[in-house]
């Protein structure tokens, strides 16, 4: 499954394609997104608490369900704020829902395999057949969890995710810089309502 970088960098993704101004700052909105697209992984803290950090792990917090109900929180946070709920539902919606995303196509080795992805509506594991990530070895316990970071397997694959986000990334300012090229270019061309509105006039005159 990828890694705590891999789902921040795709909350950063997601952060940079969004336009919400409910925060004052750029980076106040990165923060805002990696969070909440490492969220799902919460469910590490409830087997940690029983000694066993897996126990739990790839649950109902790896679901549409969990992700749909962040959404709400988020959205209800901000409208009792005086802000609009949907953009913001959707917004976390989607930064939350991007971490089953990223762990479907991860290569799990541990039963069951996958996540489920579409809880309430089916408890079924789903995991795709062609793999980007690769896995990430782990540890039973707490200490084994936080030696096996610096394992060399962890760290190429590590290294593998930070290559796949460079080019989406590097694929992302392609796209933004070209789409601005393109609307300031039609501005450009189209014609202003004044300028038109008095041609029509000079033309019936």
């Amino acid at each position: 499954m990828p890694s705590p970088i891999a789902h921040s960098l795709m909350g950063c993704l997601i952060a940079r394609s969004s336009s919400q101004p409910y925060f004052e700052k750029p980076w106040q909105l990165l923060i805002f997104c990696a969070a909440l697209a490492n969220l799902p992984d919460i469910d590490y803290f409830f087997g940690i608490a029983q000694g066993a950090p897996n126990l739990y792990h790839r649950q109902f917090t790896h679901s549409l369900g969990f992700a749909v109900l962040i959404g709400l929180a988020c959205g209800l946070f901000f409208k009792i704020r005086g802000r609009r709920f949907w953009p913001m539902f959707y917004l976390a919606g989607v930064s939350c829902f991007s971490h089953v995303v990223l762990d479907f196509f991860g290569n799990d080795t541990s039963h069951p395999l996958g996540v489920v992805a579409l809880w309430p509506f089916s408890s079924a594991y789903f995991m795709s057949p062609v793999p980007i990530f690769s896995n990430l070895l782990k540890g039973d316990t707490l200490v084994e969890l936080l030696k096996a970071v610096f394992r060399m397997h962890n760290m190429a694959a590590l290294l593998w995710e930070v290559v796949v986000f460079v080019l989406l990334l590097s694929l992302q300012n392609w796209h933004m810089k070209n789409r601005f090229a393109l609307t300031t270019m039609v501005k450009r061309r189209a014609p202003s309502r004044e300028h038109t509105e008095g041609a029509q006039g000079v033309r019936e005159f």
